[in-house]
């Protein structure tokens, strides 16, 4: 049996070696993404205004509740008490999305462009301006990587979450392009199908699992067939 020296502690040094080398972060490409999701910004809040009726604060989940009240519009509530008064109605992304009206869609895409700007593109920027490269324009960042935070075993980042900058929407790929390589460099992605499920089917010799790795299908599609669900939340509960 392999111990945890020989598997853990064996990459630390590889991963000690990331965070000291950093990566590159392209600051014309970050601060033009930065006007292009401000101008979006100013844009959805004119919206919401000329929807609305009146000026409204989509950040506040107090003021956006009650605008509904005001149009009549129900929804789920917070819990108040017996009689349900101090309740108002929930106002996150997932109620919000129950109702098919242009002020709440442009409220949800201001919150979406709000997010990307405070969570990723900011923080981002500050930290790589304190380290700036010599030969070109950016800075470098030196995130810290985690082998023990999460309790699945995967591998975390902080100073930033590099794992948690969005990748499937159009402005998310636009985050990810600002980090470039040095000169003389290329980026390059990789990225694992099915790790885990591979592992389980090595170690445990399952020879249902074997056979679909072997004749290359995808395990998630054959468990949402055999479920009657989307591949999507084949993967959920499969992991």
């Amino acid at each position: 049996m392999t111990s945890t020296e020989e598997l853990d502690l064996a990459t630390w040094p590889i991963f000690s070696k990331m965070s000291r080398r950093g990566l590159l972060v392209s600051f014309d490409k970050m601060e033009a993404l930065l006007a292009d999701v401000q101008a979006q910004m100013e844009e959805q809040l004119a919206l919401i205004e000329c929807f609305a009726g009146r000026k409204l604060n989509p950040m506040s989940g107090d003021g956006v509740a009650r605008w509904m009240v005001e149009r009549h519009m129900g929804g789920k509530r917070t819990k108040g008490g017996k009689s349900g008064k101090g309740s108002r109605l929930v106002t996150d992304e997932r109620a919000l999305q129950q109702h098919d009206h242009p002020t709440l869609n442009a409220v949800l895409e201001y919150r979406g462009l709000k997010k990307l700007e405070s969570t990723f593109i900011l923080p981002t920027l500050e930290i790589a301006r304190r380290d700036p490269h010599p030969d070109v324009l950016g800075g470098i960042i030196h995130p810290r990587w985690r082998l023990t935070k999460v309790r699945s075993g995967r591998v975390a980042s902080e100073s930033p979450n590099l794992l948690a900058f969005p990748s499937r929407t159009e402005m998310g790929k636009r985050v990810r392009s600002c980090f470039v390589a040095r000169p003389g460099y290329r980026m390059v992605s990789v990225d694992y199908s099915q790790l885990e499920p591979r592992t389980s089917a090595a170690l445990s010799q399952d020879e249902r699992l074997l056979a679909i790795y072997r004749e290359g299908r995808d395990l998630y599609i054959k468990v949402g067939t055999d479920l009657g669900v989307p591949r999507t939340v084949a993967k959920t509960l499969t992991l």
